[in-house]
C-alpha cells in the first residue's frame, strides 16, 4: 500500500502549528499561578482603597490650605475600592479559581472599605453622639451582612443575580456621596447623615431582595447605554456627588418599594366575582324584598 507523501509546505505548517500550540500551553502553565493570584490582588486593592480613605480622614488636619476636602478625597478612594471589589469576583469566576480563601479575603477587605471607612466618614462630616451611634450600627450591620453572605455564598454566576439585603458597596456609596456632597456644595446634607446611616444599616441586615446591577450590565443591551446616558445627564445637572447620592439613594429605596409593589400585586383583584343570576318572585316592591322562586312540584 503506497504511503501518502505530504508536501513540504504542509509538513512545515504542521510542525509550526504544533510548536505554537506547545508554546501556548507552556505559557498558560507558567501564567496559571499569576492568573490565580489576580483576584487576590484585586481584593487587596480594595483593602488599600479603604485604608487610604481612613488615612485621608486621619490626616485631614494636616492637609495644606487649598487642598480638596478630606471627605471628598476619601470618597474617591472608596470609588477605587468599589471598582476593585466589582472585578475580583468576576475575574475569579472567569478564570475558574474561585475559592473559599478568595471569598474570605474579599469580605475582610469589604469590612474595612465599606464598613469602617464609611463609618469614619459619618463621624468626620457630622461629629456628634448621634453620628457616632449611627457609625457603630453601620459598622456592625456591615460585618453581619458579610458574615451572612459568606455562610450561604454560592460561587456559581446564577447565584449572584440578586442580593439579600442592601449590598454594603451600595450603602457605602450612599454614605460617601452624601459626605462628599456635604463637604463641597451642600453643607446641610451633613445633618441627614446619622439618619441615613441608621436606615442603611437596617436595609443591610434585612432580607429584602436587590438586583445585582453589575451582573446585568452588557454592551449588547440598550438599557446599559440608556443608563449611562441617564447617569451622565444627572451628573451634568446635579454634579458628580449629587448624582451619585441620588442614584445610590434610589437604589436603596428600590428594595422596600419593590417589595411593597409585589405584595400589592399578589393580593389580586379586590372586587368579588359575579355570582350566578337568581330568579325572583313577582309582586315585590323593592330589590331587598325579592325572594327566590320555589320550584314547582312538576319542575322538581
Amino acid at each position: 500500500m503506497p504511503v501518502p507523501v505530504r508536501s513540504p509546505i504542509r509538513l512545515a505548517a504542521g510542525v509550526a502549528g504544533a510548536a505554537v500550540a506547545g508554546a501556548a500551553g507552556a505559557a498558560r502553565r507558567r501564567l496559571a499561578p499569576a492568573a490565580g493570584s489576580l483576584p487576590a490582588l484585586l481584593s487587596l486593592t480594595n483593602l488599600a482603597g479603604g485604608a487610604a480613605a481612613l488615612g485621608v480622614l486621619l490626616l485631614a488636619p494636616a492637609l495644606p490650605p487649598g487642598a480638596p476636602p478630606a471627605p471628598a478625597v476619601a470618597a474617591l478612594c472608596l470609588v477605587a475600592a468599589a471598582l476593585a471589589d466589582a472585578l475580583d469576583g468576576r475575574v475569579a469566576r472567569a478564570l475558574g479559581v474561585a475559592s473559599p480563601f478568595g471569598g474570605e479575603l474579599d469580605s475582610l477587605a469589604d469590612v474595612v472599605s465599606f464598613g469602617a471607612a464609611p463609618a469614619a466618614l459619618l463621624v468626620a462630616v457630622a461629629p456628634g453622639v448621634a453620628a457616632l451611634a449611627a457609625a457603630l450600627a453601620y459598622l456592625a450591620a456591615t460585618a453581619f451582612r458579610l458574615a451572612r453572605f459568606n455562610v450561604g455564598n454560592d460561587p456559581s454566576p446564577a447565584a449572584h443575580a440578586t442580593f439579600r439585603g442592601l449590598p454594603c458597596t451600595a450603602a457605602a456609596g450612599a454614605v460617601a456621596a452624601t459626605a462628599a456632597l456635604a463637604a463641597t456644595v451642600a453643607p446641610w446634607a451633613a445633618s441627614a447623615l446619622p439618619a441615613l446611616g441608621l436606615a442603611l444599616a437596617l436595609l443591610m441586615v434585612s432580607r429584602i431582595p436587590y438586583p445585582h446591577l453589575a451582573a446585568r450590565l452588557s454592551l449588547r443591551r440598550r438599557r446599559t447605554y440608556a443608563g449611562a446616558a441617564g447617569a451622565a445627564a444627572a451628573a451634568a445637572l446635579l454634579g458628580p456627588a449629587g448624582a451619585a447620592a441620588a442614584g445610590f439613594g434610589l437604589y436603596a429605596a428600590s428594595g422596600p418599594l419593590g417589595g411593597a409593589l409585589r405584595r400589592l400585586r399578589s393580593r389580586g383583584p379586590t372586587t368579588p366575582h359575579p355570582t350566578a343570576p337568581t330568579f325572583y318572585s313577582k309582586g315585590t316592591t323593592s330589590f331587598r324584598d325579592r325572594t327566590p322562586l320555589t320550584p314547582r312540584a312538576s319542575e322538581r
